[in-house]
């Protein structure tokens, strides 16, 4: 029989609501633990990790989802995936309140938000920029470097890939939405010639 951390899980469970913002609730609740041990990179580290290895698990986790599996089936497979990964007790505990919940696909957003919650931790600002492919490494890297030197602030890079807009980018900062995208050339386009057309 599988033993948890109490304290880990009785937090985790009482800040967990699985009816509203289930993936914040999870990532805030992480954090916070990790926060109070002091662990906050490293448990960041280790979720940036596993969203690789649990991805070449991705089959199994859907299939050991279905509620006619035991908890002991889940657990094993949370020990069989993080056996290698040599992690720390923090995110051991959590997998498996993930796999006893029924949850463990939602790790890689999970670790996407706890991203974020670190990123503000530090005083780091986040920018939003949407793209029709992924940005590579390079990109990312000389984007929060104009972005840090123009602000004069330590800057990430949030990338979000949306197919929907064509070509370019829509960057947000805050509340400030530059839309570079095609869709939106387009679209003001079509709006001055519709206003030609009824003159």
């Amino acid at each position: 029989m599988i033993i948890f951390a109490a304290v880990e899980i009785i937090f985790l469970e009482m800040t967990v609501n699985s009816d509203v913002k289930v993936v914040k609730r999870y990532a805030e609740a992480l954090f916070a633990v990790a926060s109070r041990k002091k662990r906050q990179e490293s448990v960041l580290k280790e979720l940036d990790s596993l969203k690789e290895v649990f991805n070449k698990f991705s089959k199994q986790i859907s299939f050991i989802n279905d509620p006619v599996h035991k908890n002991e089936v889940r657990l094993d497979l949370v020990k069989k995936i993080s056996k290698p990964c040599a992690l720390n007790s923090i995110v051991i505990n959590f997998l498996n309140v993930l796999a006893v919940k029924r949850r463990l696909p939602i790790l890689g957003e999970v670790y996407t938000c706890y991203h974020e919650l670190y990123q503000v931790s530090q005083g780091i600002r986040k920018i939003e920029v949407i793209s029709v492919d992924p940005l590579t490494k390079a990109e990312m890297s000389s984007l929060e470097k104009f972005f840090t030197k123009n602000f004069k602030q330590n800057i990430w890079v949030d990338n979000k890939v949306d197919q929907d807009i064509i070509g370019g980018s829509i960057v947000r900062v805050g509340e400030v939405v530059i839309d570079n995208s095609v869709s939106n050339k387009i679209n003001r386009l079509r709006l001055s010639l519709e206003a030609s057309l009824a003159e």
